[in-house]
């Protein structure tokens, strides 16, 4: 993926961990975003923040669970 990112790119559900994978490890620097109801930013220090349209309560344990801390901002 990396050789083959380019611009204004569509990724499909499958390749999204490996973009976030990319965005993480600083090689790329992308705003990830499906229209009007998901938006991932990726910043320094491994900081993830995710804005959508629907609640995360029912996967915050699991997230919790990978040793990941969850804060949520309304």
């Amino acid at each position: 993926m990396y050789q083959n990112i380019e611009d204004c790119a569509s990724v499909n559900k499958e390749q999204t961990g490996e973009l976030c994978r990319l965005l993480l490890r600083e090689n790329i620097g992308a705003n990830v975003f499906y229209e009007e109801q998901l938006e991932i930013f990726i910043g320094y220090d491994y900081l993830m923040d995710v804005h959508c349209l629907y609640s995360i309560e029912e996967i915050i344990p699991q997230i919790e669970a990978m040793g990941l801390y969850v804060e949520i901002s309304l």
